[in-house]
């Protein structure tokens, strides 16, 4: 089993990555590393891919690509975790940009999930739950980047989960996506 997460940065891409490995879909190869990125769920090797296609270095926050171009590394990304595990996951908000191409690589039978959160949630999360002041440029580009996200993965025709529905119900709306009991690892100080 292949499960492809998108979704914009704090939309519930990171707990939904976390409660399916929990269940042993791998989203963790890389046991131990110093460098970007910081969350574990994040595959270093495939987060490359990705910024490579979009063409940049380095994530960037409320980022919006110009441009996207194919890779041959993909295939090859996709045969060794293939090999690595028989049930892996990526999750990595760039994918939501590149997943057309992606696509073209994955076996038929990938799942793929899109995670989207209220623009209230969203505002919430990113003025740190009222400790920060966020400036009406920087709300309107968050709220510009979110439209943008959610605008690709409902042209995607895939299973959507809502953040908030995910916190309040639980695994559960994981669990009708991919077919397995998934343990309960919310969190409730995160969110």
């Amino acid at each position: 089993m292949i499960v492809i997460i998108m979704g914009m940065s704090k939309s519930g891409t990171t707990l939904t990555a976390r409660t399916l490995d929990a269940a042993g879909i791998n989203f963790r190869p890389e046991k131990k590393r110093s460098s970007y990125p910081a969350c574990p769920y994040e595959n270093l090797q495939g987060c490359k891919i990705c910024m490579e296609q979009i063409g940049i270095k380095k994530k960037k926050s409320l980022y919006l690509p110009t441009e996207i171009k194919d890779s041959k590394k993909i295939k090859t990304y996709i045969e060794m975790r293939s090999k690595q595990d028989p049930d892996w996951g990526f999750k990595f908000p760039y994918m939501t940009f590149v997943y057309p191409i992606w696509k073209k690589y994955l076996p038929e039978d990938h799942i793929v999930i899109g995670l989207k959160r209220t623009p209230k949630g969203l505002l919430s999360h990113y003025n740190r739950k009222g400790r920060i002041k966020l400036s009406k440029e920087k709300i309107n580009r968050i709220l510009v980047v979110q439209a943008y996200y959610n605008k690709l993965i409902d042209s995607y025709n895939i299973p959507i989960i809502q953040f908030e529905d995910f916190i309040e119900k639980g695994q559960i709306v994981l669990e009708k996506i991919v077919g397995r009991k998934l343990p309960d690892v919310r969190d409730g100080k995160k969110h």
